[in-house]
């Protein structure tokens, strides 16, 4: 023995807001012949076309739910603080990136040799002759 199917009673073990429960209630009667389009727009309180659109609505609702899903769990999105803390540390790295740069500019401009690797010893040092530079023998 089968059990006795509930038809639109189906809807009452939903969890939702009763209106909306009370409504698609009214939308599975009119698809089951149970009740006119007219009388269930009345009881929603709306005309006989926006009653239409609403039922289309709900038919495509229940089409996108039963469409086919690739199977098995859907991808853990991250939560929105774990992307705040990924997009902040990514901006502290472009930071750091950008205060490099602008110091390599700065001596690039002030100290050219320096940074193309072709230093020399700044003058007047004498490089070990003295100390002013000028040879001691005459």
């Amino acid at each position: 023995m089968t059990r006795p199917t509930l038809g639109a009673e189906h809807v009452e073990k939903l969890s939702g807001e009763r209106e909306t429960k009370s409504r698609l209630r009214l939308i599975l009667l009119t698809l089951s012949g149970e009740l006119s389009v007219n009388v269930a727009a009345e009881q929603m309180g709306v005309c006989p076309s926006r009653f239409h659109e609403l039922r289309d609505e709900a038919l495509m609702g229940a089409l996108d739910a039963l469409s086919p899903r690739p199977p098995g769990r859907r991808p853990k999105e991250a939560t929105t603080s774990e992307r705040v803390l990924e997009l902040e540390s990514e901006l502290n790295r472009t930071r750091y990136e950008l205060e490099v740069e602008r110091v390599r500019a700065e001596l690039l401009l002030t100290m050219p040799e320096v940074v193309r690797g072709k230093a020399r010893p700044p003058r007047g040092t004498g490089g070990g002759c003295g100390g002013d530079g000028r040879s001691t023998r005459r």
